[in-house]
């Protein structure tokens, strides 16, 4: 691990020892050293270095520098990259030193298959630098960081404060500044609440960015993704977009292969459902796709409740996708904002509007669903809405209204922006309470 010293400060540190042995104390910050945190703060920022090339000379041009991951895997999901003459969209990772990807075998880890750049902090060690692959054996680009820096190490190390990094960016590292006994005045902490607020919002505005490109699907992306929960988000996200090449077949004929994919017809479930009249349609439709379709999407089915099983929300999914409204939901959406919020934001009262807007949200009727919970023989007695109304407000908070913030922010009235934020939360909070 390399380490640096501030020298003035070790100067004066020794220069007390000799003075007077009684009154020895340590310095705010002697010693400064590099953490894997710094360089994903570095990479996050794209501002400490410039001009940087691949090992083997090639420029690299960021495009976007990814999603910043919390979770297993690569750092940086979904980044864009332009390296030598060629665009590439895949992962980051990032290490200190190089030998790490061999030592930590990213190679055979499916988590690791999408990653297309390696950063490391300094160069190998070896004369020629090893050429690694990911987990599908693609190719993996490298680069070191310290030979493009435009600051000195020391400088850097002294620049980023790694506990404001990501979620925390705006807030600072004392979270009790924001608790009813703080110091701050109530100006202070408006001042900084709605930068953490426009921050988030702008996190889950490029995370969906970086799962769609067509601006007029970010808002059914999203609405895809929440259908899956946390634990199944990215498997309804790719069952979306393979799910849209097969927009024009009938709904049954759609979900047929929906189900396919999902792997609903393997074995077990032929025998589990074969009472069902209608479950033995979909799979006699399901069988002129078979050889072209094969299963491909990989469902967490674990503590599901009846009324939560993907399989609703597949049927619900279909029938978005067959919306011809899809593409304009956000443009409908955004429309009610704009004529609402004026007076919301006056009387501070946020119900009308929110509930202006879950109405713009598709609710689908079917009379299957509203008698099944999945495919079992017998009818529920009570009728089922196809999903539960309060699905609507996770897809406003985590989808809308970044969305929304994306298109407020470029006006730049500041009026708005508040408003904005009012209703962030006002919302927040109903969440919390699982509303």
């Amino acid at each position: 691990m390399h380490v640096f010293l501030y020298e003035e400060e070790n100067d004066w540190y020794s220069n007390l020892l000799a003075i007077n042995s009684y009154n020895v104390a340590e310095t705010k910050y002697p010693y400064l050293y590099w953490t894997e945190n710094h360089l994903h703060a570095m990479w996050w920022e794209q501002k400490y270095f410039k001009n940087l090339k691949t090992s083997d000379q090639l420029p690299i041009t960021v495009i976007s520098p990814g999603i910043w991951n919390n979770e297993a895997g690569p750092v940086f999901l979904k980044a864009h990259l332009k390296i030598g003459d060629q665009e590439l969209k895949g992962d980051i990772e990032i290490h200190l030193e190089e030998e790490s990807w061999a030592s930590l075998r990213h190679a055979s880890d499916k988590r690791y298959k999408d990653v297309i750049l390696h950063v490391c902090l300094w160069p190998s060690l070896s004369a020629v630098p090893p050429q690694i692959k990911n987990a599908k054996g693609e190719k993996v680009y490298q680069t070191y960081l310290a030979p493009y820096l435009t600051i000195s190490q020391t400088r850097i190390l002294q620049l980023i404060d790694i506990e404001q990094y990501p979620h925390r960016k705006f807030l600072g590292n004392n979270p009790s500044c924001f608790s009813p006994s703080s110091s701050f005045a109530e100006e202070k902490i408006f001042n900084l609440l709605p930068s953490s607020v426009s921050w988030r919002l702008a996190q889950k505005a490029q995370y969906l960015k970086g799962h769609m490109e067509d601006a007029r699907l970010l808002l059914p992306t999203g609405i895809a993704m929440a259908l899956g929960e946390k634990q199944n988000a990215e498997a309804f996200f790719e069952l979306f977009v393979r799910l849209l090449k097969y927009k024009d077949k009938t709904e049954n004929e759609l979900l047929s292969i929906a189900l396919g994919m999902s792997g609903f017809f393997a074995e077990k479930y032929k025998l589990k459902w074969k009472d069902s009249l209608f479950y033995r349609e979909l799979l006699q439709l399901y069988a002129q796709f078979s050889p072209l379709i094969p299963h491909s999407i990989r469902l967490l089915l674990c503590q599901i409740k009846p009324w939560n099983h993907p399989i609703r929300r597949i049927a619900y999914l279909v029938k978005l996708i067959q919306d011809p409204l899809m593409p304009y939901l956000f443009t409908e959406i955004y429309a009610c904002w704009h004529q609402g919020w004026p007076e919301a934001y006056l009387k501070k009262d946020w119900d009308l509007l929110l509930n202006r807007i879950k109405d713009r949200l598709p609710s689908y009727s079917d009379e299957y669903w509203r008698h099944h919970y999945t495919f079992e023989s017998q009818k529920q007695a009570l009728p089922l809405p196809l999903l539960r109304k309060r699905w609507k407000d996770s897809v406003i908070l985590n989808t809308v209204l970044p969305l929304l913030s994306n298109e407020i922010i470029q006006k730049n009235n500041l009026s708005e922006i508040k408003a904005l934020h009012n209703f962030y939360s006002f919302l927040n909070p109903m969440k919390d309470k699982g509303a």
